[in-house]
């Protein structure tokens, strides 16, 4: 079984590669669901099982796209080539990570490009990062959520983040000291 990761995809894009982006996900057969706020977007395309999110930040120049982690177990090819796609045509800088029998091959971009590839066996310090990588994920979707929230005046419901924040803060934590100790 292939696992294929994608971490820290971002970078500035033209509205009108986006459109066209839109278009391959329905030619794969993904269906897009856009929830928008003031500032952000949350795009989530979805086949079956599989699903993926993105954010975009608005911005007065050109919107914003990020990615900060994406673990796919096993990896479906629909929507790897979907998001090589993104990658592609919408220039998003970040890494690729296929894993396939503990041999690691990261491929790294910058504006679209394949800068840079490397073959490497695989290390538990690896893993404990991109542990940490998806616990920020996990607290800037809360930070987001919170955010809302507050607007419509939930508090309830930001009490609840925020003591799920505090949960996050002490796996944090926690994995810190265990990648320190990893070297």
């Amino acid at each position: 079984m292939q696992v294929v990761i994608y971490r820290s995809l971002k970078g500035n894009f033209q509205s009108e590669a986006y459109e066209w982006w839109k278009i391959f996900a329905n030619l794969l057969g993904f269906m897009i669901d856009e929830h928008n706020t003031e500032n952000t977007s949350t795009i989530t395309v979805y086949q079956d099982e599989t699903t993926a999110s993105f954010t975009i930040y608005k911005s007065e120049s050109n919107p914003h796209l990020r990615l900060d982690y994406l673990r796919l177990e096993p990896a479906n090819p629909q929507l790897v080539q979907l998001i090589d796609y993104l990658i592609k045509d919408m220039n998003l800088s970040g890494e690729k990570h296929l894993i396939h029998e503990s041999v690691r091959t990261c491929i790294f971009f910058h504006k679209g490009k394949v800068v840079d590839t490397v073959h490497r066996n695989e290390s538990p310090k690896f893993e404990l990062l991109l542990m940490r990588e998806t616990i920020f994920g996990h607290v800037h979707l809360s930070l987001d959520r919170m955010i809302e929230f507050q607007r419509l005046g939930q508090l309830d419901k930001v009490a609840d983040i925020k003591e799920t924040l505090e949960v996050y803060r002490e796996c944090l934590n926690q994995l810190t000291e265990q990648i320190n100790n990893a070297g």
